[in-house]
Parts: C-alpha cells; structure tokens; sequence
C-alpha cells in the first residue's frame, strides 16, 4: 500500500485503517512522528495499561521480530507534556531505566547500565542508555533514547536476546536514521550538559 494511499484513507476511516496501515506500511507516520519501520517487522500500536494504572497518555508503537522465536522488539512511545517546561532528560531516563530494571527483575535477570551517554533523536538533543540483564541461562540487552521537544517527550527502544540484540542493531540504527520528529523544534529544556 502506499503511504499517501495510507495517508488518505486514515483521515476517512480512523482508527481501524490505522491498524491496517500500520500492519502493512513500512512508513508510519501517525502522531507527531514519521518513521521507516525495518522491513518484515509487525508493527502494531500497545494498547494503553489497565484504567487503574497510571498511562499519564503515553502512546506506544511496536516493531516486532521473532528470533528463533524469541522476540526483537523497537518500540517507540511519546506522550504530551504537560510540565510546563519542567521536563529533564536526565529524570525521564532514570524513570525509564527504573521501570526496565523492575521488569527484568521480575523475570529474574539481574540488570547492570552498560553505557549513558548524550547524543541526539531526531535531531533533537537526548541521552541514551544500554543495559544488560542476565541470569544463569539468558543475556537480555536493553537500549533506549530520550529526547524532549516543545510538545512531547519521546523514547526509542530497542530489546532483545543477547545475539539477536546484535543481529539486528542495524534495523536499530536504520530506524533511528529514518526518524522524524514532526512537530516544533527542538526544546534546549533539559539538554544534556543543561
């Protein structure tokens, strides 16, 4: 399908053309972002968490691969800010590492931050982290990038099975190449070095 087809066609049906599109498309360009998802990877929206738990309106798109039936998965979600210009970088990356280390704890994988470091999503200034986890039997990597702009904090992240997670850090690297950030500039709010 293509994208202007897709593009066309979301604003007459909703949302049920944006699950096709996004299943079929490998350019997403729904929300405030325009990316070129790798080729052959399922791409699908995560439904937000149970009512009871806090979402805070954080919208979440997938790329999945099986593995050797494991999966490789890049996700990318971004919610609006309404911190009035209070968000850091460095406190949205510690949110996120936190809830990475509780979610691997609970699979019993202890987590060790491999790298952090500032560098830029979208052109828009970030920080970024890798993390293993592993126990006796499994090695997990984790990488993740934090960027906010005037209206949205956004991450990418990429997670995978230790050789897989290598394998495929080319998709990662052409995904985050390929993303546009589409709405207003950059925000010097919560730069690294800030």
């Amino acid at each position: 399908m293509k994208r202007k087809r897709c593009s066309s066609l979301l604003r007459v049906t909703g949302l049920l053309t944006l699950a096709l599109c996004l299943a079929t498309a490998a350019v997403a360009e729904d929300g405030p972002f325009k990316v070129q998802w790798p080729e052959g990877w399922e791409v699908t929206r995560v439904p937000p968490p149970a009512p009871k738990e806090e979402n805070f309106g954080i919208e979440r798109i997938r790329a999945e691969k099986l593995e050797g039936g494991n999966p490789v998965i890049l996700q990318l979600a971004y919610y609006h800010r309404k911190d009035r210009g209070n968000s850091s970088l460095e406190e949205e990356l510690d949110g996120l590492l936190q809830e990475a280390e509780r979610g691997f704890q609970s699979f019993g994988l202890t987590p060790t931050v491999v790298s952090r470091k500032a560098g830029t999503l979208a052109s828009h200034p970030a920080l970024e982290a890798e993390v293993s986890a592993t126990n006796e039997t499994v090695s997990m990597q984790f990488w993740a990038s934090i960027a906010i702009s005037r209206e949205y904090v956004y991450s990418l992240s990429f997670t995978g099975l230790g050789d897989a997670f290598e394998r495929n850090r080319g998709a990662l690297e052409a995904t985050v190449r390929s993303l546009v950030l589409k709405e207003g500039a950059p925000s010097a709010e919560g730069a690294p070095g800030e």
